[in-house]
């Protein structure tokens, strides 16, 4: 079993209250719960939608001790 297959296993098969680390973040994961700092916020941006919707977007870098992502946040996030 490879390994990203078997890190998408384990975590559905983990308590829903339980914290990820960013280390063990994977592409397609849902409903995650992280606890990060917030290292920087890039400017809001307002864009147009896939379905002619107009939202406002800002990108944010995340991190803990095991690495840094981007974080994406729409609208009132």
């Amino acid at each position: 079993m490879n390994t990203p297959m078997l890190r998408r296993f384990l975590f559905k098969k983990r308590k829903a209250g339980h914290l990820c680390q960013i280390r063990d973040v994977q592409s397609g994961m849902t409903h995650i719960n992280l606890k990060a700092k917030v290292l920087s916020v890039a400017e809001q941006k307002h864009v147009m939608t896939r379905y002619g919707n107009y939202a406002d977007v800002a990108k944010a870098l995340i991190g803990d001790e095991t690495g840094a992502i981007n974080l994406l946040l729409w609208n009132e996030q």
